[in-house]
């Protein structure tokens, strides 16, 4: 039988059970199967009929046992008895799913269990049928059945009465002796429809309606961003390919990536005067529903139609049914499958884009700016301040050598009685460790050190791994030669002779962060033989982190031990191999992003850091052993004598201040994360006759302050040929130590012996500080806050302060990064289609789409109103100099110049161009009647003119206004209504943490009121985001096709008439939103310098944004 000849009218069942699996392992069913001592029986045909007796049987099976299965087929079951549907389920009906090797998976098969028809076309309930859900992805993997798969399917059998098992009407569990208790399945392979999928109706797949909503009159919406979507929907007489190829569903709407976007096999189109014929009208399409009735298809316009036009709905002949069939060899076909005409819409229309604040791919995390983030949860776009720090009044200042334990300690400040603190954060006003004082820090979390105040490090601040065990005692192989302890989150180093029952083979792999096992440096290996010159154990490999080894070393390119790797030993058998140093922790292919958090580099590309979070470094492996056995095993009784390797040096901690104010390091100053040293072998620590243990590595060091980091000279820069060994801050690998010949890293004669350990991988520095203007000339904005100061006090620029940040007192590199928290905050829009506003000015009303009548303007024309203009406060919230808040006034209306329009009658619920309104008649037409106040914000006011509450006005005539009922319900009492142009909503906490509208603390300064925190808005506009034209000038950025040309800076003015006539002209269908906070707002100039009113950890006056609208006429 032919796939066409197996043709069933089984598809259609009379009865439905709609069942959600219970998602249980493919292992865990065929254990059950075995628990229910089930035998597999074939699936062939037996007589209809009731079993004698009356026992309830499974007879048929279609597909049968062994058979094949499509991925759409519906799989037939015929009982003996009626089957009670209530007791079938994917627990009295088992699926055991195996991939192509035979093993069980743990997938979940899902799909529908119906009564079925007989051969007449009426119900039968011996029949039950299971239909497959049907795929909706490109591989045709996540429907009921997959691809390559095979399906055991186990009707569950038991005489107990409340067993979950099928029965019959009259209770009865199928019988033992039923011919068929269960059978195997066997789903194609491959990857094309026509070899997945039973083509079950002749012909490629038709339109069987188009419906398009909603309609104005007789014509469809022009789909304002305002307004209701227009949705076209097209309903199939067949399931189709769900495959994007096929129906372009899921594209990216971002206007950046438009040139990625195909029309694919379904869309609009219609002929525009001057983009010519079968211009495409971009739209989202959704595979809504695809079963074997049919699909439903929808199409969603990106934005704007154009107005009188006439749009063709088109279904290409080469677009495929479930099973890959066309209807290209159809003559009668056509592509054409619907039409319709948009609104004539000749006059000006208004419009506004509603920025979506809750659809998170609204805004661009690739936008490049150095403020920190601001924060976007639940639709609320909010002002960040990502300090974790307290209001406290405790300074921290030791006067001796302390040791803080990051799981729990007491700490003494200066002021005040001892703190504990648990989980390594010390939280403090102003930190000092002063000159000759070193404080360490132990346990497995990060060091975390929180300064509301400022930083001073005069004496030393380390987070270092211990050093791995030197082997000094002899005839002690039994006790192993530990490794260095990890603190701080660092990595234990690895142990060498670690078995303690006879010979160890080769030292321990050191650690990773948390006793992560195998992610440091590999152990040395066991020399054998007898006891003579050169017969030497290998090192262990260097722990590894940002790189393998030091690769600005010395001798980095000539010996391998700098490299990371141990050095090599001698035996019985040649060479004995070092260990290999362990692996880097940044894997992906981008070299760009090897930090955490976020980063804007110099010329402004944005990158964000592999590490999710700050880690430790990975520890060195421990040395390789000697022993006299040439077999490599002494035996129990005598490896004790064997010669011990060194243990490996452990991994860098996490150290992290983050302060509000300055972070000093200082002439004597140092902070440090750097990795242990490796022990060296026997004898005395020497490397000569065991190998030595291999370094760890650097970890993180990061220092964070909102306002800068100082740095002194410690000497000559490390950079060649200088190579001054003091620095202020590192996260240096450590070394494989030789005593006496090498016992510190930064020796360039004497290496040591050829096995010692080998070198640790640099770890990670990290300075994060507020951006500048370039005042210090060094060509990049992101070190302003960097200071570096000279021998005499002097702090230095240009040229030679880039030097001494990147090759001076820093190992290894410091990452230059913008801060998490400061007063600023931001977050920037992706651009935004307005869609066909771009009009044809014409002067009648003749054919042609996009037309408007002369001498109305084409659009699109961008208005706003409640932000300042011009000058240094511009973008930044207007607001009223005697309350400091935002109020925009109401705008007068008729030739009365009426504030308050009283209500001609109550209001009343109502539909306004397909949407849901309220409808308040006016006791006056003051309105314009060209419907130009939409999307601006109506006050409802009852006695006295007391404001009742505000909603979006969504259309009017002269004197009808109609209300968005999506704002909530009317209040009772209204008698007027007056309108302001407010087209965003913005509130802030009050002391007490209540949410209030408007800005919240006010402070006075020359002669006003102003808020101490508030926002500032901008907007850019383009013609084609995808299609820049980009240049250069000064240093700077530009793009002939945006508004304003110079990148990241946007347009505040859209208030005055020059401004948006200038705008307008130029025409660009494309807008992006800046949102910018500010916690401590000065009106002098507020970008640069810092307000009376300094954000603190408690402060609860951070402003949010809810809504905002942007208007536009077109």
């Amino acid at each position: 039988m032919t796939r066409k000849q197996n043709k069933r009218a089984s598809g259609n069942e009379a009865r439905v059970s709609r069942l959600r699996p219970r998602a249980l392992s493919a292992l865990g069913l065929a254990a059950a199967a075995l628990m229910m001592g089930l035998t597999a029986c074939g699936g062939g045909s037996s007589s209809t009929g009731q079993v004698a007796g009356g026992a309830f049987s499974l007879i048929r099976a279609e597909p049968s046992d062994n058979g094949r299965v499509f991925l759409n087929q519906t799989v037939r079951f015929t009982f003996s008895n009626p089957v009670d549907l209530n007791t079938v389920n994917f627990n009295s009906v088992i699926f055991v799913v195996r991939d192509a090797s035979g093993t069980a998976v743990p997938e979940t098969v899902v799909g529908t269990f119906a009564v079925g028809l007989n051969s007449d076309g009426k119900p039968d309930p011996r029949l039950l049928t299971f239909k497959p859900r049907l795929p909706t992805n490109d591989s045709y993997t996540n429907g009921g059945f997959k691809p390559g798969r095979s399906y055991q399917i186990i009707f569950a059998g038991s005489q107990s009465a409340t067993a979950q098992t099928v029965r019959d009407v009259s209770g009865r569990s199928l019988s033992p002796n039923s011919p068929i208790k269960q059978l195997t399945l066997l789903a194609p392979t491959g990857t094309e429809p026509s070899q997945l999928f039973l083509d079950q109706k002749v012909g490629g797949p038709r339109v069987t309606s188009v419906d398009v909503s909603p309609l104005i009159g007789s014509r469809v919406s022009l789909n304002k961003l305002g307004d209701v979507p227009v949705e076209v929907s097209l309903r199939f007489n067949q399931p189709v390919d769900p495959a994007m190829t096929n129906v372009p569903k899921d594209q990216n709407q971002d206007p950046l990536q438009a040139n990625s976007r195909t029309k694919g096999k379904i869309f609009l189109e219609y002929d525009d005067p001057e983009f010519g014929p079968s211009t495409w009208i971009r739209t989202q399409v959704s595979l809504d529903s695809n079963t074997s009735k049919g699909a439903l298809i929808t199409l969603r316009p990106d934005a704007v139609l154009p107005n009188n036009a006439e749009i063709r709905v088109v279904v290409l002949a080469e677009f495929r049914d479930i099973a890959g069939e066309t209807n290209i060899q159809d003559s009668s076909y056509r592509q054409v499958v619907g039409k319709f005409r948009t609104e004539a819409a000749f006059g000006s229309q208004f419009d506004a884009i509603a920025f979506n604040l809750a659809k998170t791919e609204i805004f661009d995390r690739e936008a490049s700016y150095r403020d920190p983030v601001a924060e976007i949860t639940n639709g609320i776009v909010r002002a960040s301040f990502n300090f974790e720090g307290i209001d406290t009044p405790f300074d921290y200042g030791p006067s001796s050598d302390v040791v803080l334990n990051t799981k729990f300690t007491v700490v003494q400040p200066k002021n005040g009685n001892k703190l504990p603190v648990s989980g390594g954060v010390f939280p403090f006003r102003n930190i000092h460790i002063p000159q000759g004082v070193r404080v360490s820090a132990s346990g497995p979390n990060p060091a975390v050190f929180l300064a509301t105040g400022k930083v001073k490090i005069e004496g030393t601040l380390s987070v270092d791994g211990g050093d791995g065990e030197g082997a000094v005692a002899i005839n002690s192989a039994n006790m192993p030669s530990k490794g260095g302890v990890g603190n701080a989150g660092g990595g234990n180093g690895g142990r060498a002779s670690q078995n303690t029952s006879d010979s160890t083979a080769q030292g321990e792999t050191g650690e990773g962060p948390g006793n992560e096992v195998g992610a440091g440096g590999e152990g040395g290996s066991i020399s054998c033989g007898p006891i003579q010159a050169g017969y030497v154990g290998s090192g262990g490999g260097g722990g590894a982190f940002a790189t393998q080894g030091d690769t600005d070393f010395y001798s980095f390119s000539s010996d391998p031990i700098v490299a990371g790797n141990g050095g090599k030993g001698l035996g019985n058998k040649g060479d004995v191999r070092g260990g290999k140093p362990g692996s880097l922790v940044f894997s992906d292919d981008n070299p760009n992003n090897n930090f955490w958090g976020r980063q804007v580099t110099k010329d402004g590309k944005v990158y964000h850091g592999e590490l999710k979070a700050p880690r430790g470094g990975n520890a060195g492996g421990g040395g390789g052993d000697r022993t006299s056995a040439a077999s490599c095993f002494a035996g129990p009784a005598s490896f004790f004598n064997d010669e011990r390797g060194g243990g490996g040096g452990a991994g860098g901690g996490v150290l992290i201040i983050k302060s509000l104010g300055k972070i000093e390091v200082t002439q004597t100053g140092l902070i440090s994360s750097n990795g242990g040293n490796g022990g060296g072998g026997e004898p005395n620590a020497s490397n000569l006759q065991a190998g030595g243990g291999g370094g760890g590595s650097g970890g993180m060091v990061i220092l964070m302050s909102a306002t800068s980091i100082e740095l002194w000279q410690h000497g000559d820069p490390w950079k060649a040929p200088a190579r001054d060994s003091r620095f202020a801050v590192t996260a240096d690998g450590g070394i494989g130590l030789s005593n006496p010949v090498r016992t510190e890293k930064y020796v360039s004669s004497n290496p040591g012996e050829k096995n010692r350990g080998g070198f640790g991988g640099m770890g990670v520095v990290q300075f994060m500080v507020p951006p500048g203007s370039d005042a210090d000339g060094t060509g990049n904005v992101q070190d302003d806050n960097i200071h570096i100061i000279d021998k005499v006090g002097k702090p230095i620029s240009g040229a030679q302060k880039t030097e001494w940040i990147y090759q001076g007192d820093v190992r290894p590199r410091p990452i230059v990064m913008p801060v998490p928290y400061s007063r600023f905050s931001q977050v920037r829009t992706r651009w935004i289609a307005t869609g066909a506003t771009l009009r044809r000015q014409v002067t009648n009303t003749g054919p042609g789409a996009r037309a408007i009548l002369s001498p109305a303007v084409p659009g699109p024309d961008y208005f706003f109103s409640g932000i300042q203009t011009a000058g240094k406060t511009a973008g930044y919230v207007a607001t009223d100099p005697a309350t400091g808040q935002y109020s925009p006034a109401p705008i007068p209306l008729g030739p009365q110049n009426l504030k308050v329009v009283q209500l001609a009658s109550a209001p009343v619920s109502g539909v306004h161009r397909g949407q849901p309104v309220y409808e308040l008649a006016l006791s006056q037409g003051v309105l314009p009647s060209d419907g130009s106040y939409a999307n601006y914000r109506a006050y409802l006011h009852g006695a006295h003119n007391k404001v009742l509450g505000e909603f979006r006005i969504v259309g009017h005539s002269s004197s009808v206004c109609f209300l968005d009922r999506n704002d909530g319900a009317l209040p009772e009492g209204i008698l007027g209504l007056s309108i302001h142009a407010k087209f965003f909503d913005v509130l802030t906490p009050d002391a007490n943490n209540v949410l209030k509208p408007g800005l919240g603390e006010t402070f006075a300064m020359s002669n006003a009121l102003h808020p101490a925190t508030t926002l500032q808005l901008g907007f850019a506009f383009h013609k084609n985001p995808s299609n820049p034209d980009l240049y250069q000038l000064g240093g700077k950025s530009y793009d002939r096709n945006r508004f304003p040309q110079e990148l990241g800076t946007f347009a505040r003015d859209l208030a005055s008439s020059s401004a948006r006539a200038a705008l307008a002209k130029l025409q660009y269908p494309f807008a992006k939103l800046q949102v910018r906070f500010n916690l401590n707002y000065n009106p002098k100039d507020p970008d640069n310098l810092a307000g009376p009113n300094p954000v603190s950890p408690s402060s609860t006056r951070i402003p949010q944004l809810h809504k905002i609208l942007l208007p536009y006429r077109f």
